[in-house]
């Protein structure tokens, strides 16, 4: 749960992001219904994991006029995960070996994840790494096989890209370039875009503060 909430992060039966889209598309249809509101011009402009969900909630209602997707990922969580420990430890400014470790770590948890084997070599590597610096930032104490299963599952193995071929709206994927203090954005790391042969997705990097407005799918 979240604060004084006795609720669980995931209900032990559902799955990665239902309960997200699920909340966004009850707001989606309280806006709907209020007479100040134009229930044909309401759209989700999300970012990061909100980006995502932009498309994901498209896809599940087609009364949504717009989609915007800011930094979000367009990929397995699986992935997004592997990509995302070593691109942000390395723009950290860890070291190459730290880095490798890292990642050889999350490598060796996503199997045991997809798979259930390699449960007894993960305890050791465990043991070894639990006092490194970024231990703490990407991992937990996963306390069985059967834990890592429900993960992978419930949640690491969702794709995010299916959901596309349902979205009927304009949609659009808009990445940050650099932070305003010159230093790159980790989002711009840690997200990967889809491509430009996305039909109806346009695809554009804009530097902080620049403007979509007047921008449709098709970039105009």
């Amino acid at each position: 749960g979240t604060g004084s909430s006795t609720g669980h992060e995931y209900e032990h039966e559902r799955y990665y992001p239902d309960d997200l889209a699920d909340d966004a598309l009850a707001v989606f249809r309280a806006l709907q219904h209020r007479p100040d509101i134009n229930p044909l011009e309401i759209g989700f402009w999300g970012s990061s994991e909100g980006g995502m969900l932009t498309t994901q909630v498209a896809a599940r209602s087609h009364d949504i006029a717009f989609a915007i997707n800011s930094s979000g990922s367009m990929m397995p969580l699986w992935q997004q995960a592997l990509y995302r420990i070593g691109a942000e430890l390395r723009a950290e400014g860890l070291s190459a070996v730290e880095v490798a470790e890292a990642v050889a770590f999350k490598q060796l948890q996503i199997r045991v994840m997809r798979t259930g084997r390699g449960w007894p070599e993960f305890r050791r590597m465990r043991a070894r790494v639990h006092g490194k610096k970024w231990f703490a930032q990407f991992f937990g104490d996963d306390a069985s096989v059967g834990a890592l299963r429900w993960r992978w599952d419930h949640v690491c193995r969702f794709d995010a890209m299916p959901a596309l071929k349902l979205v009927t709206c304009p949609r659009c994927l808009r990445r940050t370039r650099h932070l305003d203090s010159g230093r790159r954005d980790r989002r711009e790391y840690a997200a990967r875009p889809i491509g430009r042969q996305e039909p109806g997705y346009h695809a554009e990097n804009l530097s902080r503060g620049q403007s979509l407005a007047g921008r449709g799918a098709d970039g105009r």
